[in-house]
């Protein structure tokens, strides 16, 4: 009798026969979020920044949560690399919701607090000198002249700083200190433990977590092993810093609002 003959088609099987191990551990428990949702800025201009960090807060949540299953699943056993996988997910996605979340903050607004905030009015005229007036003879002059003969030279020239600053991916902490220091935060702290997510995040991205290891003269690679506590500290501390990021610019916005220029 053949292989074949032993083996029954999968969809031959009686579900009870491959879920019976589920059914025995019972429903699965609720499994805790990395972050809460976070709540309603009142500027409108934050509007869009805000629907952009709850979608991140729930992805990473859905990505920890997803990693949570598949380890209750199996009851027992160290993850293998394809479950740590989700884990290098779930920090990225946290990586990339505080970038896309200052990024569209600037975007959206930048132009108002330039008006209203000496600390950031200040910051943008360091950036103007700085990348504009200092290279005046090279690209600089150009993009300055272009913005001068505008119909709105100060929006033109904000318009250029956004490109500038918003044209890499927040990869560390002194990153986030810039984007804060643009936008006038003065008083903004950067939660302790952001650079260590940023460098965690960075191995993932840039190196697909691969460690290099020079063993008696020969190369060798294997994947850095990945703890979930400490990877959702990471994704946490990355979100916290996303929601009080935009929290710092409601209270600069609104106050603004009520006080004009500080």
């Amino acid at each position: 009798m053949s292989r074949k003959d032993h083996d029954p088609n999968p969809e031959d099987v009686p579900a009870s026969a491959s879920t019976t191990a589920n059914e025995d551990k019972g429903e699965p428990p609720q499994f805790p979020d990395v972050a809460s949702s976070p709540s309603k800025p009142r500027a409108k201009e934050l509007a869009t920044a805000h629907v952009l960090l709850r979608y991140g807060v729930a992805s990473t949540n859905s990505l920890a949560k997803l990693y949570d299953l598949v380890m209750w699943s199996r009851g027992r056993g160290a993850p293998t690399h394809e479950d740590q996988g989700l884990l290098r997910a779930m920090l990225v996605m946290a990586g990339a919701t505080l970038d896309v979340v200052v990024k569209r903050i600037i975007r959206d607004a930048l132009q108002l607090l330039v008006n209203r905030s000496k600390n950031a009015l200040e910051t943008a005229a360091k950036h103007v000198y700085r990348r504009l007036l200092k290279n005046i003879q090279e690209s600089g002059g150009q993009r300055l002249a272009q913005a001068l003969l505008s119909r709105s030279p100060v929006a033109a020239l904000v318009e250029l700083i956004i490109d500038d600053i918003t044209g890499e991916s927040l990869q560390s902490m002194e990153q986030v200190r810039q984007a804060a220091a643009y936008l006038g935060l003065e008083d903004f702290s950067v939660p302790q433990g952001v650079q260590e997510a940023f460098a965690a995040r960075n191995q993932i991205v840039h190196e697909m977590d691969i460690v290099h290891e020079q063993r008696k003269g020969r190369g060798r690679r294997r994947r850095q092993q990945r703890k979930k506590d400490e990877m959702r500290a990471f994704a946490e501390v990355l979100l916290r810093t996303a929601i009080q990021f935009c929290k710092s610019v409601d209270d600069a916005l609104t106050d603004s609002h009520s006080h004009g220029r500080a």
